[in-house]
């Protein structure tokens, strides 16, 4: 609205919410590239703690916030449920059928 005055960082929540989700993209990237465990449940953990957080941003946005674009929130969030919804399905991954070929036993049949 013209005239309508906002408050001094009534922009602090989306610019947060942005911030979580890059930082999530960014732990999905490095946990990508050196492929160990450890890398890939602190990219479920962030993946999942930015989904949280941009779901609550929108829903601040949504609700009462102030005009910020929605539709960079609405993608980013879908972006960090479907990498978390992935990254849990490696770290949960039993054992038993995670990299078969480091199990593989290569001796000798006696």
């Amino acid at each position: 609205m013209i005239g309508e005055v906002r408050a001094p960082g009534a922009y602090r929540v989306p610019l947060i919410g942005t911030v979580a989700l890059a930082v999530a993209a960014g732990a999905s990237a490095f946990a990508l590239k050196v492929r160990r465990f450890r890398e890939c449940c602190v990219a479920a953990y962030a993946c999942g703690l930015a989904a949280v957080i941009g779901i609550g941003a929108l829903w601040w946005v949504r609700t009462g916030g102030p005009d910020a674009p929605m539709a960079l929130l609405v993608v980013a969030d879908l972006a960090a449920v479907l990498l978390t919804v992935g990254w849990l399905s490696v770290v949960v991954k039993p054992i038993e059928q995670s990299q078969p070929q480091m199990r593989a036993y290569f001796g000798t049949d006696d």
